[in-house]
């Protein structure tokens, strides 16, 4: 799951995450939703927050989704 949340903080659409891991877009859809469930999440932006949190991201991470966003 860390990966999946890693790319879905960087902007990556479900899709984009499915082809790049490897996985079936159902699949990341629904450990997306488990997580969220299991966690009592509304939103993407709370499971980006949890995952920050839980230590599923590290500095590096968030510098890079500053830079990304700086750049668009």
């Amino acid at each position: 799951m860390t990966l999946i949340v890693r790319l879905l903080v960087e902007g990556a659409q479900d899709r984009e995450i499915a082809d790049r891991l490897h996985l079936g877009l159902r699949t990341v859809e629904r450990r997306i939703s488990c997580t969220m469930t299991q966690y009592g999440l509304r939103n993407r932006f709370q499971l980006g927050a949890l995952a920050l949190h839980l230590g599923w991201l590290d500095g590096h991470d968030i510098a890079r989704l500053i830079q990304t966003q700086q750049a668009n």
